[in-house]
């Protein structure tokens, strides 16, 4: 089964286990047909195309944004789509899911704990790595060289320290930077809080 998207203005046939193909044209056989496009996988293991748009440039797209966009009825693309069984060459629609950017977070690091087997605990001063507290709230903020990226203050540590995961997975810091695991805390009273946007990714 396939579907025709529209990707950058070029109009591409996607199929349900992964399978891309180009606008269908003429063979040397004049035969008219599409053509298979070749993936490649990026420097984070997913499989991608090359689609040159109007301005004649290739731009890397991954192929399991393209089946979620054709097939998933929740597609959504402010959200990540996740690879069911962690492997990311299985493009299958029946693989793929959407998640918000906290759950992709959270995927994230329970496939990296079972990857390496590392379960650890941190003697950090509010128990979590990139989290500080001020003034009654937790704010998520990781060091990158000589910049500070922020990911936003929070009411719950444990939530500022899902932030500063997504940082860390953001900035490619290595797997050593994130908190694991992520431990759950009741509720604690706080100073008056003011809300902020949850900075994820």
């Amino acid at each position: 089964m396939f579907k025709i998207i529209k990707v950058r203005g070029i109009e591409l046939e996607v199929h349900d286990n992964g399978d891309v193909y180009s606008v269908p044209f003429y063979d040397t056989a004049g035969r008219f047909r599409p053509r298979k496009m070749r993936k490649q996988s990026d420097v984070q293991g997913y499989r991608q195309i090359g689609v040159y748009g109007s301005d004649k440039k290739a731009m890397p797209v991954r192929v399991h944004r393209l089946v979620a966009q054709a097939f998933l009825d929740d597609w959504n693309p402010n959200l990540f789509v996740d690879h069911i069984d962690l492997n990311k060459s299985n493009n299958h629609v029946s693989n793929l899911r959407m998640v918000t950017p906290a759950e992709n977070v959270r995927l994230y690091v329970e496939e990296q704990s079972i990857e390496h087997g590392i379960i650890r605990t941190y003697a950090m001063p509010n128990g979590y790595k990139g989290v500080s507290k001020q003034r009654g709230e937790f704010m998520a903020m990781i060091r990158v060289g000589k910049k500070r990226p922020f990911g936003g203050k929070y009411r719950m540590p444990i939530d500022a320290a899902m932030a500063a995961n997504a940082l860390c997975l953001e900035h490619g810091k290595p797997f050593s930077s994130f908190n694991i695991p992520l431990r759950a805390e009741k509720p604690k009273k706080v100073a008056p809080y003011r809300h902020y946007a949850n900075h994820y990714l």
